[in-house]
């Protein structure tokens, strides 16, 4: 074999394992945080102001014994990161199997929930009506947030919502399961 050709194999294979490391050290990374699918990216959340901490939708106790969660949490982690966590549930008959997810986020999730939450001015709804429609084999379906300084707020299907409650609430949902990148 000729020199060259020795000098431009060897050149090869030092350059597919120069970048075969980069790229394995790139991929387990532990500071990683998934913001939504294929979306990377360095986390910081300032914890010193009262912030949402967890919100919890639920629907279910229908005729098909169907239930149907997803629960957002947030909190400090050990060197102040914020630690957001999706959980997901959905058993769609009482007799079919139950899909669980858990996924980690990152806390722009939390903002973009608070967002809709203000959009909706839904921290004024307090102290609502019982609904006037009742029907026994309905699903029930209720959204609870609560927040860093211990404040909680509990709507659902039992309420009397203002107009666009029910929005509101699937909106919440819909934007946690696209955000965990969970398909549906």
């Amino acid at each position: 074999m000729k020199p060259k050709t020795l000098i431009i194999i060897i050149a090869v294979v030092l350059f597919l394992l120069t970048a075969a490391i980069l790229l394995i050290k790139y991929f387990t990374r532990k500071d990683i945080i998934l913001d939504g699918p294929g979306m990377v990216g360095e986390d910081t959340f300032d914890f010193s102001q009262t912030y949402l901490s967890r919100v919890y939708y639920w629907r279910g106790a229908g005729e098909l014994g169907d239930s149907y969660s997803v629960e957002l949490t947030m909190e400090p982690g050990e060197q102040g990161q914020p630690v957001v966590i999706v959980s997901y549930h959905n058993q769609p008959a009482h007799d079919a199997k139950a899909t669980e997810k858990t996924v980690r986020v990152s806390s722009n999730v939390v903002v973009g929930v608070q967002e809709i939450i203000d959009r909706y001015g839904m921290t004024e709804w307090t102290d609502l009506p019982p609904a006037e429609v009742f029907a026994l084999d309905a699903p029930s379906t209720s959204l609870t947030y609560e927040y860093s300084d211990g404040t909680s707020y509990t709507i659902g299907s039992d309420d009397e919502l203002p107009e666009g409650g029910y929005q509101a609430m699937h909106e919440i949902r819909q934007y946690i399961v696209t955000c965990a990148g969970i398909e549906e």
